[in-house]
């Protein structure tokens, strides 16, 4: 549903001139690295072209594998889950704030934030790019990762 409101005639006006899409996505396959404990996905073939007439796949994973969004749902009780949310919710114009740097398990502080306020304010969606993605499949990716604190998220 949501790939199909990322095409450029159902996308507002707004969203037209200048528009840069990043795609945060990784692709999910049978051997991609998931949180520890956490079981692999599984693809499995149900229906091919030539039996019949097309092909189709049972998609098998828990729903933290890969690319996803955590819903409020996820650590509060009681609290929304994505469905909740109309679908325009996540289409807007988003910042990336550059906090990279060498340590690990840092929290992400203001200053981060401060360096880019007055783009911050007028955007609809922040993304901290904290270079973690350069241990996407190893066993550093899910140790220690950078989390936003507690003074960024009040601000937020």
């Amino acid at each position: 549903m949501i790939c199909s409101l990322l095409t450029r005639k159902n996308l507002p006006e707004r969203f037209l001139n200048n528009m840069k899409i990043i795609d945060l996505t990784r692709l999910i396959s049978e051997d991609m690295p998931v949180y520890p404990g956490a079981e692999q996905p599984k693809l499995t073939p149900v229906s091919s072209v030539a039996a019949a007439g097309f092909r189709e796949t049972r998609l098998t994973m828990f729903s933290h594998t890969g690319t996803h969004m955590d819903a409020p749902a996820h650590v509060f009780t009681g609290r929304a889950t994505l469905d909740s949310f109309p679908a325009s919710r996540f289409i807007g114009r988003a910042l990336v704030i550059d906090c990279r740097g060498p340590e690990n398990g840092r929290i992400i502080s203001p200053e981060c934030l401060e360096r880019q306020e007055t783009k911050a304010e007028a955007a609809d969606f922040l993304l901290f790019n904290t270079g973690w993605s350069r241990f996407w499949g190893r066993e550093e990716y899910f140790r220690d990762y950078p989390v936003i604190g507690d003074d960024v998220a009040r601000r937020l």
